[in-house]
């Protein structure tokens, strides 16, 4: 069974789905009057929101302009978030908390386990309310709804206390979105599930990718069917070469297998001049002792750069405006993701209001 998207099941029979999508557009192209007020410091120039995502979670996003100072560029407003532009849209990435009723698995079993009946009024009394964090993008113009991430869709994340010889009681389920960059119209997105099954020895994580085109925020994918099979297959003795350089467990039971490695995401990269690099992500079977997070449970993942951009991202070049301001970020945090697009000047006041 191919290794991706995510769906939790019993860590008896946990699978991981693999589905190579790709690619958000955050593009901004439309016509504006003339602008007035704060809006005007950005007017007639070339707009882009850059952001830089440490690994300590802290992101801040800039509103730069091109200018023709020994910078390249200008710093004209700024904000301490994740945002990204689309037309006349400015998207905030927002983390929430929303109620969702679960099986509390201590509750069951001292209220008798499985000698409890379906439908039993103690059975009920486990299903409880606790607090779950979810991200969306949030529109600070307020022109349209919020897009629940990673795909739009909004989780389900309530499950019931079931009784019975093939109950799959689930507790302490989670699931969250992470940026891996932008580049240009195209928003990459990782996203994850965690949750412990009633009477499993631990949790587990199952895995995913998508990339959103924020002009229409659809799921689009960033290679082809033909890129991805190409991309693999070029890069696919370098992973391998990758994950024997770390080694293998010293359980003979759990061995890591690199020969199990497929392509999972892809992910942007900016060098220290801002050229583009994509970077294919490879995932291979693993102990869950030696699940490094990268992907579902049971895996461990490296990462090698594609041997060319595909057609979807190879006419965005990073604006040299983007390119400078990359570059003095690079220098001063190199493990940070990061990502641009292109803003309307009009947009401007959203983008600073509180």
């Amino acid at each position: 069974m191919a290794r991706g998207q995510w769906t939790l099941e019993n860590p008896r029979t946990m699978r991981r789905r693999a589905t190579l999508v790709g690619a958000v557009t955050l593009v901004l192209a439309c016509s504006v009057p003339p602008p007035r007020g704060p809006e005007a410091a950005g007017a007639g120039k070339d707009n882009y929101l850059v952001f830089a995502a440490a690994q300590d979670g802290k992101t801040r996003t800039s509103w730069i302009v091109a200018d023709d100072g020994p910078a390249g560029y200008r710093e004209i407003a700024a904000r301490g978030e994740l945002v990204v532009a689309a037309g006349e849209h400015v998207f905030g990435w927002r983390t929430r908390k929303v109620l969702a009723n679960q099986c509390d698995c201590q509750c069951l079993e001292n209220a008798g386990g499985d000698q409890l009946a379906q439908g039993s009024p103690q059975v009920a009394l486990c299903e409880r309310p606790v607090d779950v964090q979810v991200d969306e993008l949030v529109d600070l113009t307020g022109q349209t709804s919020s897009f629940a991430l990673p795909d739009g869709k909004p989780l389900d994340l309530d499950s019931k206390c079931e009784m019975g010889e093939d109950s799959e009681n689930q507790s302490q389920e989670e699931c969250r979105a992470a940026p891996l960059g932008a580049v240009g119209p195209f928003l990459f997105v990782f996203d994850s599930c965690y949750g412990y099954y009633c009477g499993a020895a631990h949790g587990q994580m199952g895995a995913g990718f998508r990339v959103v085109d924020l002009r229409d925020r659809r799921i689009v994918p960033v290679l082809s069917a033909e890129e991805a099979a190409s991309f693999a297959r070029q890069a696919l003795p370098a992973a391998l070469a990758a994950f024997r350089a770390e080694g293998t467990s010293d359980d003979g039971d759990y061995v890591y297998a690199p020969d199990t490695a497929e392509l999972t995401l892809q992910a942007p990269r900016f060098a220290a001049d801002g050229t583009l690099v994509l970077d294919l992500q490879f995932t291979a079977d693993a102990s869950y002792a030696e699940s490094d997070g990268r992907w579902s449970s049971y895996s461990r993942s490296v990462s090698v750069p594609a041997p060319t951009l595909p057609a979807r991202l190879a006419p965005l070049t990073t604006p040299p405006p983007v390119a400078r301001w990359m570059a003095a970020h690079v220098a001063k945090a190199p493990s940070t993701v990061r990502g641009w697009s292109r803003v309307e000047a009009a947009a401007l006041a959203a983008f600073r209001a509180p």
